[in-house]
């Protein structure tokens, strides 16, 4: 009776994330006869994980996607697929992902082959009865270190309660609300120190917690996983727009870092590196603006007397402009979602340049910590926002690509949908190229 009871258990909370009603029509019919259990649950889905696993056209111009989750994901990787047709590529893990101790097992083959630009995940429902809370926080931090190492914008969706099975749980529907609680609490823990924005799906979901596809079942209507599918769709399209304490931010900031560069010769006098970093409200309309490009005043790089020269902060158009009459390859690396502080940190740099007591040189070496009158080149005018950075002999698109990577603790996301950023900014028509960390 005991190890009956404990099997439901184990089926019920590994199916609180559920299928939706296209997977449950293509999905293998559960076994008609003896006690299910989490084993034939699982069996019963993997199959048709693995059918939806890619979708049928791989566009290499779109950004690439990977949904990670058990059914509840499996139910709305098609929905999902289909609200981002021609935007992304949405891929999914090819089985239910379970708990986080398999996700640990699994994570390298499910990550391997591709190169991810978004991650949604979630673990969570099945913890509920395999790990204790503090436990399910380890192995949640351990699961996020190695998603962190694909440089892919990382989106956590929600755990969303079981619908009509969670009365069966010990106690009954209230303990294990409770219990569920506790979990999400270790997982906002998690999401907070790693500042990785939450899909609401627990409240998008509690209106439509009584429409279940049969009568006690825990499987959620095709409607109502409808609705979780657009909300994970706009996620994945709107990053910015998501935050860690589900509430929408008045203002989403954002940052480029761009190269400039003469191709493989990489001369001194035709490379750059800057940054632009923009404040928008949720209208996407641009409020402000803060670009870090310090150059010579005169637009003069004295590369035979490297001495101090009066130095400017350029405008980004202009810098744009001073580049291509040089012939210069410019590159970017972003739009990247950025912390609100690192934009007041760019903001506060702008003013300090802007006093004029500040040169420009080609090499700051000493002058870069002098006490007396300061000089910086442009990589450290803009890399010291985030600490002291050593670079080398680095310039151009290493050097821009150094200082992209000392940014990434303020880094959320990539903006997938960029264009209405240059649009706004008025640089859509220079030929940037696109470029990873």
């Amino acid at each position: 009776m005991l190890r009956t009871r404990w099997a439901m258990t184990c089926l019920g909370f590994a199916a609180t994330l559920t299928l939706c009603a296209t997977s449950l029509a293509q999905a293998p019919s559960e076994p008609a006869s003896g006690s299910p259990s989490d084993e034939t649950n699982v069996e019963a889905t993997v199959p048709f994980a693995a059918q939806i696993a890619e979708p049928k056209e791989i566009d290499p111009s779109l950004p690439n996607v990977l949904i990670i989750g058990d059914s509840v994901s499996i139910g709305y990787t098609l929905p999902v697929r289909r609200e981002l047709e021609g935007k992304a590529n949405i891929f999914r893990v090819p089985e239910n992902a379970r708990g986080t101790i398999y996700g640990l097992k699994h994570i390298d083959e499910w990550l391997e082959g591709r190169k991810w630009d978004v991650i949604v995940f979630n673990w969570g429902s099945w913890d509920t009865v395999q790990e204790s809370a503090d436990r399910y926080c380890v192995n949640l931090r351990k699961l996020v270190k190695r998603l962190r190492e694909t440089d892919a914008t990382l989106l956590f969706a929600g755990t969303v309660p079981a619908p009509e099975i969670a009365r069966g749980f010990n106690g009954g529907k209230a303990e294990y609300f409770e219990r569920q609680k506790l979990y999400n609490a270790s997982a906002h823990r998690v999401l907070v120190d790693e500042k990785i924005p939450c899909i609401d799906l627990l409240h998008t979901s509690l209106p439509h917690i009584s429409q279940v596809y049969r009568p006690n079942d825990y499987h959620l209507s095709p409607a109502a996983l409808q609705t979780l599918a657009r909300k994970v769709a706009y996620a994945i399209e709107h990053p910015d727009t998501v935050s860690i304490d589900h509430a929408p931010s008045e203002f989403s900031y954002y940052m480029i870092v761009f190269a400039l560069q003469s191709g493989p010769a990489n001369v001194i006098e035709k490379s750059h590196t800057f940054a632009t970093f923009v404040k928008a409200n949720q209208n996407r309309q641009i409020i402000d603006t803060v670009t870090i490009s310090w150059l010579a005043a005169s637009g003069i790089i004295e590369t035979l007397n490297p001495v101090p020269q009066s130095g400017a902060n350029w405008s980004l158009r202009d810098t744009l402009e001073w580049g291509s009459e040089k012939g210069a390859r410019m590159s970017k690396w972003g739009p990247y979602v950025i912390d609100a502080a690192f934009f007041e940190r760019a903001k506060r740099r702008t003013e300090q340049l802007d006093r004029g007591n500040i040169k420009y040189l080609i090499l700051d070496r000493r002058w870069r910590r002098h006490t007396g009158t300061r000089g910086f080149d442009c990589i450290h005018a803009l890399s010291d926002i985030g600490g002291y950075l050593a670079t080398g002999s680095a310039r151009g698109e290493d050097a821009s690509r150094k200082v992209a990577k000392h940014f990434k603790p303020w880094i959320r996301g990539r903006l997938l949908n960029e264009h209405w950023l240059f649009l706004a900014l008025g640089i859509d028509r220079f030929p940037f190229i696109d470029r990873d960390l």
